[in-house]
């Protein structure tokens, strides 16, 4: 017997009803007692309330939980992709049952949209897409050796857990299309999360870090590198900006020689003051060195030892050639024995008269022959024991003269750095530095400055990398600055005087501290996020590109 629903009661007939018999049932049971005495209770008296003729506004129903529909979502869709799947296998069951559920998500999703509508809710559904987010289903891994590998299986199998709540298309086109769609937002998603994560966590290579511990203010294109910089450099030779640029460039070039002398007299608890520069600056870090090792040799004295003297008889023997080894030795008699008298000690200032003879010695001799350089290796050897002996009758001294051995290792590189042809007054350039560092190394085939290891030599490296400019950057300059328009910009009056004004203030020192802030300053708790977002991009990055496409196209088919 047929059973209706009509004016919520339940009314079970022996025939089919026409629509005029349902709507004649319909008004008898509005006007029943029943329904009348159903009326809440003084609704009556409500009725007469004077209202000055404002209708109290009709109430909405209340929106579906998108958040509870968001996390829904991946399970039916999994649901309903194994099904299909084992339909395409040939089981005629769940042909049939995936069939009924793609009919059933497909009425499922239009109530939903349809209950979202009638409560005032449309477009963008934000609290399904944190519910598709924050799924537990995303816990599960998709695999990947590299980073895109990983941000792209993470995006497909975002797509393939989606359901499919149409029935325009077959159900294996319109996965097909969600698993594509997944792989391009989801990497779009994990290279926006990495670009967010690097710009909360500005990542500082090795070697701008190494200038900012030395205290180098680098302009914004030797900060940013790459097309920046060539574009910066090209940029010196343009009207309006070209002065101020150059102008910045140098002073970050005075900077690096400052950190670098700096650098040498930390040793020693000195600074070079805020007004030296050039030749004058070297002449003052050689004068500081000087009277802190006159002030120790002051306190020392020295007496050859049996220790010493096995040692530097050790030295003589280190030659492969016989010539060689009595080459050293005759060194050895004319630099050191005969200015030692027999069972006696000597003052400090003798002793450094023996040390420096032997540098100079051992220097002159590193340039020449091979046989010069193997006697040089040998009178070097001779000189460390002649150094060790003196710090084993002197231990009070020891620190103080480890400080200011390094000082003076430091201060010869820096020499020959200032003494290079092009060194104006002395300033001398990164490239210029870094051949007195090659220069610097004695070994042999310059192993020590192949393998990265030449005193001074990570100072100059990074100096060259952040502060030089590529051989190739007046080209490679002027072709982007043709791109982006720069001459008509240059020729435009209406931004030509803004440049012109923006300039100076970008490249003046304030400017220049402004903008490395802006740049790479940021607080530490903006750093952490910035760091995890970095290291999770091409997970959660993925998957949120990939469900934010999908809710997108959702939103979209319910207009």
């Amino acid at each position: 017997m047929p059973v209706y629903t009509i004016n919520g009661q339940r009314i079970r007939t022996d025939k089919d009803l026409s629509d005029a018999e349902i709507d004649e049932i319909a008004a008898e049971l509005s006007t029943s007692p029943a329904a009348e005495a159903s009326a809440p209770i003084g609704s009556s008296m409500a009725a007469q309330i004077p209202t000055g003729g404002v209708k109290a506004p009709v109430a909405r129903p209340a929106a579906p939980s998108g958040f509870k529909q968001g996390l829904l979502d991946p399970f039916r869709g999994g649901a309903q992709l194994i099904s299909s799947a084992l339909g395409g296998l040939g089981s005629e069951y769940f042909q049939k049952e995936a069939q009924r559920m793609t009919e059933s998500m497909t009425a499922e999703e239009q109530a939903y949209q349809a209950q979202r509508k009638a409560a005032g809710e449309e477009g963008f559904d934000t609290a399904r897409l944190a519910g598709n987010i924050v799924n537990p289903v995303n816990l599960l891994s998709a695999g990947g050796a590299t980073v895109p590998s990983q941000a792209i299986r993470t995006g497909v199998l975002q797509g393939l857990l989606q359901p499919v709540t149409e029935n325009t298309d077959s159900f294996a086109t319109q996965k097909a299309l969600q698993a594509t769609g997944g792989a391009i937002a989801g990497t779009a998603g994990a290279g926006a999360t990495k670009l967010a994560g690097q710009a909360l966590n500005p990542l500082v290579s090795k070697a701008e870090q190494t200038m900012k511990e030395l205290g180098v203010q680098m302009t914004p294109g030797q900060l940013m590198g790459g097309q920046a910089k060539d574009i910066e450099s090209f940029a010196t030779n343009l009207p309006l900006v070209g002065s101020y640029i150059s102008d910045a460039k140098e002073k970050a070039l005075f900077s690096f020689n400052k950190g670098v002398i700096n650098k040498t007299l930390g040793r020693i608890q000195e600074k070079l003051p805020e007004d030296v520069v050039g030749r004058d600056a070297v002449a003052y870090t050689q004068g500081k060195i000087d009277e802190a090792y006159n002030d120790v040799l002051s306190r020392i004295s020295y007496k050859l030892d049996f220790p010493s003297y096995s040692s530097m008889l050790k030295a003589v023997k280190s030659p492969p050639s016989v010539l060689d080894r009595t080459r050293v030795k005759d060194e050895l008699d004319t630099l050191v024995f005969s200015r030692l008298p027999k069972g006696e000690a000597i003052e400090g200032d003798a002793y450094k008269a023996i040390e420096a003879g032997m540098r100079e010695r051992i220097s002159q001799l590193s340039r020449g022959s091979v046989s010069d350089q193997d006697v040089a290796k040998a009178l070097k050897q001779a000189s460390d024991a002649l150094k060790e002996g003196m710090k084993k009758q002197n231990p009070k001294e020891v620190p103080t003269l480890r400080r200011i051995d390094a000082a003076y290792r430091d201060l010869t590189v820096m020499e020959s750095a200032a003494s290079k042809t092009g060194a104006q007054n002395g300033v001398f350039t990164p490239k210029q530095y870094q051949a007195a560092v090659r220069e610097g190394d004695i070994t042999k085939r310059k192993r020590q400055f192949a393998a990265g290891q030449a005193r001074g030599q990570d100072v100059s490296e990074a100096a060259v990398e952040v502060l030089e400019g590529t051989p190739s950057y007046n080209l490679e300059g002027r072709l982007a600055y043709n791109l982006l328009g720069g001459a008509g910009l240059l020729s435009n009056l209406s931004v030509a005087p803004a440049l012109a004004v923006a300039a100076p203030v970008m490249y003046s020192e304030s400017g220049l501290k402004a903008m490395q802030a802006i740049m790479r300053s940021r607080p530490e708790v903006a750093r952490k996020v910035g760091d995890a977002l970095t290291k999770r991009a091409s997970k959660e990055g993925s998957i949120s590109g990939a469900n934010v496409l999908e809710e997108y196209n959702r939103a979209v088919r319910a207009e």
